[in-house]
C-alpha cells in the first residue's frame, strides 16, 4: 500500500489517458481518443488543485467538452459514408423494359447493359420501352414500378 500513497492523481489521469488513446487504435468510433485527451488535459490542471473532489470535477468538465467537440466537429470528417455497392446500388435507378412485364408477373429490364428479371407487383402491365424504377431486390430479380411522369 505504500507504493499507492506516492502516486498522485495527475499521474493516474496521465496513465488512464494514454491507455485510452492507445486502445482507440484497436477500437472504432472515436470514443476512446477524446476520452483519453480529456484525461490528459485534466491531468495538467489537477496539479494546481489539492481537493480530489475538484480534480474529479475538472476531469468531468474536460471529458464533456472534448467529447462534445469531437462529436460535433471532427467525427464527421473521419467517418466513412457507406456507399451502396453491387446489386444494392441499383435500388432507385431507372431502367428500360425490354420484354413486357404483365400485371403481377415478370419480364425483363435492361440496366447498365445487363438484362435483369423484373417483377411487377402492380395491377397494370408495363410495356416494352417504358421506363421503370427499381424498388427492391429479391435474390437475382428486381421489383419495379413504372416511372412517374412529370
Amino acid at each position: 500500500m505504500e507504493l499507492m500513497s506516492n502516486v498522485e492523481t495527475w499521474q493516474v489521469f496521465v496513465l488512464a489517458g494514454l491507455i485510452l488513446m492507445i486502445a482507440e487504435v484497436f477500437a472504432s468510433g472515436f470514443i476512446l481518443l477524446p476520452a483519453g485527451l480529456g484525461f490528459l488535459c485534466a491531468a495538467y490542471f489537477t496539479t494546481f488543485v489539492d481537493s480530489l473532489t475538484h480534480q474529479v470535477l475538472i476531469l468531468a468538465v474536460f471529458q464533456f467538452v472534448i467529447i462534445f467537440l469531437f462529436n460535433r466537429f471532427l467525427k464527421k470528417k473521419f467517418t466513412v459514408k457507406e456507399t451502396a455497392t453491387n446489386a444494392s446500388s441499383m435500388i432507385g435507378k431507372e431502367a428500360s423494359v425490354i420484354e413486357e412485364i404483365p400485371a403481377g408477373g415478370q419480364g425483363y429490364i435492361k440496366l447498365y447493359g445487363d438484362q435483369w428479371t423484373a417483377i411487377n407487383e402492380k395491377e397494370e402491365k408495363i410495356a416494352v420501352g417504358q421506363k421503370v424504377v427499381i424498388q427492391k431486390i429479391d435474390g437475382n430479380k428486381v421489383i419495379v414500378k413504372t416511372k412517374e411522369k412529370k
